[in-house]
C-alpha cells in the first residue's frame, strides 16, 4: 500500500492518539505506521475499543471496490409515491428497514426517502400517500 499523507491534519491528528510527530515525517504516514499508532493508542489507553474498531474500518473499507457496496437493482426495496402510509409501515415491518427510497413511475425516478420513524404521527390517517407534504422533507439532492 502506498504512502497515506496527512498534510494539514496529520500533526493535528497524530497527537489524539497520544504521539507527538516529529521531523520529515510529521505528516507522511504509510497505512501500516497508522495501524501501528491505532494499536498503540489503545493499548495505552487513549482509544476506546470502539473508537479502535471505527477507524480501523476506515482503511478497511478504503479497499472496498463499489461493487461490493451496491445493491443490484432486481434488489432494490423501494416504494412507489402512490403507497399509503399503512401500506409503508406494513413494507418497513417486513422488510426490516429503517429507511426506503421513494420513486415516481420508474425505480430511477427517486423522489425522496421515507423514514420508518417518521410514520408513525401519520398512521392515524392511513389514507394518506406520499404525494401529501409530508414527504417534501426528505429530498434526495440533485
Amino acid at each position: 500500500m502506498g504512502l497515506v499523507t496527512l498534510p494539514c491534519c496529520g500533526t493535528r491528528t497524530v497527537p489524539l492518539f497520544g504521539l507527538h510527530p516529529s521531523g520529515e515525517h510529521a505528516s507522511i504516514y504509510t497505512a501500516g505506521e497508522l495501524r501501528q499508532l491505532i494499536d498503540i493508542s489503545h493499548t495505552s489507553g487513549h482509544l476506546e475499543a470502539e473508537e479502535k474498531k471505527l477507524i480501523n474500518r476506515v482503511f478497511d473499507f478504503a479497499d472496498t471496490e463499489v461493487r461490493e457496496a451496491m445493491i443490484p437493482r432486481t434488489a432494490i426495496s423501494a416504494l412507489p409515491l402512490s403507497t399509503t402510509f399503512e401500506e409503508a409501515k406494513v413494507a418497513f415491518r417486513t422488510l426490516g428497514y429503517s429507511r426506503m427510497p421513494v420513486y415516481r413511475e420508474r425505480l430511477d425516478d427517486v423522489v425522496g426517502i421515507i423514514f420508518r420513524r417518521d410514520l408513525e404521527p401519520y398512521l392515524e390517517n392511513p389514507n394518506l400517500t406520499f404525494t401529501t407534504p409530508q414527504l417534501d422533507s426528505f429530498p434526495l439532492p440533485d
